[in-house]
């Protein structure tokens, strides 16, 4: 029987083969960038701009030397040819060279799109198959939308799945060159896995659960950490009595917090002015999260009693490892009994549903790494988040960086699935985020910290490990090659 294809690419070509698809999306992309470059050409276009310099450079340093004196020749001969200079030898007017410029813009962009339109008829495609019904109307519309943009995220999806169902293919070999310059301009790196849910529990296990008595767990790390930065940004305010850019880094009992903070973020070089503003900020934005999330729970109460009370509690049992929202007024009187009733781990269970830990870079994304000591990296400081307000960590969860109301997997058989991974290019430095403050200008409000990244998410971000770091199996992509290029 049969296996029906799952994987379609509403927005890019129609083509019979996967690379096929990539070669013609390729192309359309090209005559988007021509006409697209064509347009922008103006007065204020950095382009303009620099032929303009160029020609005035020529003709005021023509007697320079006798290079320079040949070179301004001939811009004066090209100029007068095109009758843009005046009696004194001075361009005419901005606007006159922009026509001028335009004209042999249009000659150039057309004979590349003649080329362009050859090649793809050559190779069995149409400009009607593409989209384009009329090329004089496709050249002369303003408005082409942002398809280059959805183009571009087909494209780095397609490239990133031949490369691991058909990398031997000759015409995509000789077009990634091509293809990677057209895709390098997005923020992510694209890449095609498979789940591995048994690694994604021990990686979970490893995070939450000690392996023996007295040993803390990454989470409880974190937490730790998370308690000496904001214990320090409490000391500095005085409980918000002092603005976050007033405070003075050496106007807290607590010195020694930074040299802790500086040992486990990583950064040795980070000042004590650096440290102390981030805490202060952390500190603040934290009370008023924890306030904002109280209101929403529980109404009413005093501001300042509930700073000096609930959320100090809750910062010093931080420092313990113990994210304990006792006395943050959060739970209903069942909650609150359950709470007071139970162990540690059904506290943790329920106190995640007001302040959780978020894995910054996902956990099941593990797979991109080969090595276990690798995968385990993502349980560490730089990968960690705490999120304040049940319903910012729920909107999170639901609209992640990969799920743009697209599949993002493919079902290959029943029960054989791989998944697309979106990495962005940059690190997320954020280490606290909360409910929006007038200052935030956003529904959320966020603190950002710099903290040392591991060298392979880095190399991960930037597509620069090899296949093997990645974790890349061939024989386990052979079900996925036989499906792609007998089904396609």
């Amino acid at each position: 029987m049969e296996k029906k294809n799952q994987y379609k690419s509403p927005s890019a070509p129609s083509n019979t083969t996967l690379a096929g698809r990539i070669y013609a999306t390729g192309k359309l992309l090209q005559l988007y960038d021509l006409c697209n470059a064509h347009d922008a050409l103006s007065i204020d276009s950095s382009l303009f701009q620099t032929l303009k310099a160029s020609f005035q450079s020529k003709l005021e340093n023509a007697d320079a030397d006798d290079k320079s004196l040949l070179k301004g020749m001939r811009a004066e001969t090209v100029l007068n040819t095109w009758q843009l200079l005046d009696d004194n030898g001075k361009l005419k007017s901005d606007e006159i060279l922009l026509a001028k410029m335009k004209e042999f813009s249009a000659i150039i962009r057309d004979r590349e799109i003649a080329k362009i339109t050859h090649d793809l008829t050559a190779a069995g495609v149409s400009l009607n198959s593409l989209g384009i019904k009329d090329i004089e109307k496709f050249k002369n519309n303003p408005h082409r939308g942002n398809s280059p943009n959805s183009l571009k995220e087909k494209l780095a999806e397609d490239f990133a799945l031949i490369q691991i169902t058909d990398p031997t293919n000759i015409l995509i070999q000789e077009i990634a060159p091509t293809v990677k310059k057209q895709i390098s301009t997005l923020p992510y790196t694209v890449y095609w896995r498979p789940e591995d849910v048994k690694t994604n529990h021990q990686l979970r296990d490893y995070f939450d659960k000690s392996s023996s008595k007295g040993e803390t767990t990454p989470r409880q790390d974190f937490l730790k950490f998370m308690g000496k930065l904001l214990s320090l940004g409490e000391d500095l305010t005085k409980q918000t009595t002092i603005p976050a850019d007033k405070v003075s880094a050496n106007n807290t009992s607590l010195l020694s917090y930074y040299d802790e903070i500086r040992k486990i973020s990583g950064l040795n070089d980070l000042k004590n002015e650096e440290i102390a503003s981030i805490a202060a900020k952390a500190y603040i934005t934290a009370a008023e999260g924890c306030w904002a999330h109280k209101q929403k729970c529980n109404p009413g109460g005093n501001k300042a009693i509930y700073y000096k009370s609930g959320v100090s509690t809750w910062i010093k049992r931080l420092k313990e490892g113990r994210n304990d929202i006792a006395k943050l007024a959060f739970l209903s009187p069942k909650d609150q009994k359950d709470y007071d009733s139970h162990g540690e781990l059904w506290q943790e269970q329920l106190a995640a549903k007001h302040i959780s830990i978020d894995h910054k870079f996902d956990l099941k994304y593990h797979i991109l790494l080969s090595d276990m000591k690798d995968k385990q990296l993502l349980n560490n400081l730089w990968n960690m988040q705490m999120i304040i307000g049940g319903s910012i960590h729920n909107a999170k969860t639901e609209e992640t960086e990969n799920n743009n109301k697209e599949t993002n997997k493919i079902e290959l058989e029943k029960n054989l699935y791989i998944y697309k991974i979106k990495v962005s290019k940059k690190s997320d430095s954020s280490i606290l985020c909360t409910y929006a403050t007038e200052k935030s200008n956003g529904d959320t409000s966020s603190i950002k910290m710099p903290i040392k990244e591991p060298e392979k998410i880095s190399q991960l971000r930037q597509n620069s490990l090899s296949p093997s770091e990645q974790g890349i199996t061939r024989n386990i992509f052979l079900p996925l090659r036989q499906f792609i290029n007998g089904h396609s």
